[in-house]
């Protein structure tokens, strides 16, 4: 047999907290709940609906516009690759700022009343915003003045960094840049303070070939002459121009000097030098011209 103890003091909280959430609990209108709770859900489902159609329409609709475009007689493909990345990222922010907008609204937050009174919490959105801005008008910026285009080769500096690749894509807030060992950089647009683009004009390159003083000088330059020729025709799609035979001198150490210039974009000029003295090399070998130790400077 088990006799049953109660202190007051407890049985009359309990009752109390009770009563408490039974107040609670029957205060709700469990009706009116699960009418707002189902029809917010379905402005959700409807809502993510409707931008995932209009972002696919819209990037539908750039694709096929700029394809149309590229293929006008005046169209610069590289131009229009870049327009089409940069409008791209604008539609795909413009989207992403609306949907989050009307999903607010959706659940009743005064979005524009509370980022005007949000106080501390508005200047941090603030400061946020301001680097945005300011990425977004570098961005504009390097845009308009067309500092660099997709597939240009750039080297940038800009907060202590050095970087140099090849741009594979800019959009209004950042730049992406793939090194030259493969690797792909983020580049906030505001970080970006100096350019060089080594792709919008054609580079000189010097290229010196030496051979012993006692050598058949008009041999050599018979043979690097012919060289060129073959070069010129061999390469013709990435020299910008003809290669120019600059005559024959003498070295400090008192060896003859041949000098030649190729003309080319920046991205072509190691492997073009290298095959230059490539050929060089292979024609005065065939010929027993005798040449110093290091003969390529």
């Amino acid at each position: 047999m088990f006799l049953l103890v109660t202190n007051p003091e407890i049985t009359s909280q309990v009752e109390k907290q009770m009563n408490i959430f039974q107040r609670f609990w029957f205060a709700i209108d469990w009706d009116k709940f699960l009418a707002t709770t189902i029809s917010k859900t379905i402005a959700f489902i409807i809502t993510a609906a409707a931008f995932f159609i209009i972002y696919h329409l819209g990037k539908i609709i750039l694709h096929r516009s700029f394809k149309k475009y590229a293929k006008a007689n005046f169209s610069d493909e590289v131009r229009t690759m870049t327009i089409k990345k940069l409008t791209e990222s604008i539609f795909q922010y413009t989207i992403l700022f609306f949907f989050i907008y009307t999903l607010l609204s959706i659940l009743g937050v005064p979005v524009g009343s509370l980022i005007a009174g949000a106080g501390i919490a508005g200047v941090a959105l603030g400061l946020g915003a301001q680097g945005f801005m300011n990425d977004l008008i570098s961005g504009m910026f390097i845009f308009i003045e067309r500092q660099f285009d997709i597939g240009n080769k750039i080297k940038f500096q800009g907060n202590g960094i050095i970087l140099e690749g090849t741009v594979i894509a800019i959009g209004i807030r950042s730049t992406r840049i793939k090194g030259l060992d493969g690797s792909i950089h983020f580049i906030p647009n505001r970080n970006i303070v100096m350019v060089t683009n080594y792709s919008r004009s054609e580079i000189k390159t010097i290229l010196d070939f030496q051979i012993l003083s006692n050598q058949d000088i008009k041999l050599a330059e018979k043979l690097i002459i012919e060289a060129n020729h073959q070069l010129n025709a061999q390469f013709s799609q990435l020299l910008t121009q003809p290669v120019e035979f600059l005559g024959i001198s003498y070295s400090p150490t008192s060896h003859l000097v041949i000098r030649s210039a190729i003309f080319s974009k920046t991205e072509d000029v190691a492997n073009l030098s290298a095959e230059f003295y490539k050929t060089y090399l292979e024609a005065f070998q065939k010929t027993g011209i005798a040449m110093p130790e290091n003969s390529l400077r």
